[in-house]
């Protein structure tokens, strides 16, 4: 019920985007690959059930496609973007190893360089994706996809050509890569690479104008004019989960789970270079709940170690954080380095990262003041810790 919901959140949220812009050049896509499974961890190797390397898929999708067309001025201030929303099939060619996902998801275009018959167009595609044959008892060595639900980013390039019709055809290439986010320990992930075909039909043909010059001064994406300080107060929570397989035990027995409550407050300050861009400063104090504890085998039993108490789960550190707006929507970058971290000494920790992290995300102006969105706090640039689900204020 839980995932239904949210892919539902995201199609709903999605659609009524669409549904009011009604003077926007509206399109129908489809696309399909048949390109490469990465081997980035042990499981589509051939450690697996089956001792089968996977190492190609093929897909499918269609998804509806907004062009905006400059009736509205932040149109033209980012270059005429397009987004929408679509649905994924994916088959793996694994002998049922992961079966066949699906995903739901929504995406933005940019046109990099057009012509009266060609543009060359970014693509970036997020969304979320079940159906998966995931870690448990009976698949004990899936590594890569350990929980039903994951999360599905996508990232192409594509050049499009216009047909004297309707039809644009489009060739590219794409990356993609599904993961739990770290939401259950371990999160090797799926990484796939792909040439692309795709064909799309438009309701109608309008070339996009040259995009305008922006001013720093232009009105920001909640109305007001854009400050040039401001500052965040965020709260924040998660859940960590991990498990650990000791080799040389029934499967019943050697298979530990945890979850660790995960929350913590920031605040930050940010200079607008204009409406679009920020950058500023930030101090960060989490509660980790997964910090000092560990797993271990003692007297035959795999049991959960702990070596802090509460006060020591509790870490600072200070961050960068950089904004790029889109109206209400900002995509936030912000590396950290750890102030108090504490190594734990035991043979098996759940957290033992570096001090210096990065964190990627989302966050929506609900309000004036009042946003709310979610970050992935990675480390070295690719390592998935936990999410992070956040409410906050701007003044």
């Amino acid at each position: 019920m839980r995932k239904a919901a949210l892919i539902a959140v995201i199609l709903v949220f999605t659609g009524y985007c669409a549904i009011c812009q009604p003077a926007n050049d509206k399109a129908i896509m489809v696309f399909t690959n048949y390109g490469l499974v990465l081997p980035t961890n042990d499981f589509v190797k051939g450690v697996n059930n089956k001792g089968y390397a996977i190492r190609n898929f093929a897909d499918f999708s269609v998804r509806y496609e907004i062009q905006t067309e400059g009736s509205r001025k932040w149109h033209s201030d980012y270059g005429f973007p397009a987004y929408g929303a679509g649905l994924y099939l994916i088959d793996f060619k694994d002998r049922g190893l992961l079966k066949t996902p699906i995903a739901a998801y929504g995406f933005m275009g940019f046109n990099y360089l057009q012509t009266k018959h060609f543009y060359l167009r970014g693509e970036f595609a997020l969304g979320l994706a079940l159906h998966w044959n995931h870690f448990s008892k009976t698949n004990p060595l899936n590594t890569a996809i350990t929980t039903p639900l994951t999360c599905y980013f996508d990232y192409g390039i594509h050049l499009y050509y216009r047909t004297k019709s309707r039809l644009d055809i489009g060739l590219g290439f794409s990356f993609s890569h599904f993961s739990n986010g770290a939401v259950q320990k371990p999160n090797n992930g799926i990484n796939m690479f792909a040439p692309r075909l795709s064909l799309k039909y438009n309701n109608k043909r309008k070339l996009q104008q040259e995009p305008v010059s922006f001013s720093p001064n232009s009105v920001s994406p909640d109305g007001n004019q854009t400050k040039k300080i401001y500052y965040l107060i965020t709260m924040y929570g998660g859940v960590f989960g991990y498990y650990h397989c000791f080799e040389g035990y029934n499967l019943s027995d050697s298979i530990l789970t945890a979850d660790n409550v995960i929350g913590g407050l920031s605040a930050a300050t940010i200079y607008n270079f204009n409406a679009k861009y920020g950058l500023g400063l930030g101090l960060d104090l989490a509660y980790l709940g997964m910090s000092g504890r560990g797993c271990e085998v003692r007297n035959g039993k795999v049991i959960i170690t702990d070596d802090f108490n509460g006060w020591q789960r509790l870490n600072m550190s200070v961050f960068v954080a950089f904004e790029y707006r889109i109206k209400r929507l900002s995509i936030n970058l912000e590396p950290g380095v750890y102030l108090n971290k504490r190594k734990p000494d035991m043979i098996n920790p759940m957290f033992d990262v570096p001090v210096f992290y990065q964190r990627i995300g989302l966050r929506y102006q609900a309000t004036k003041h009042l946003f709310c969105g979610l970050k992935l706090r990675v480390y070295n640039f690719g390592n998935a810790n936990f999410v992070e689900w956040n409410i906050g204020l701007r003044f």
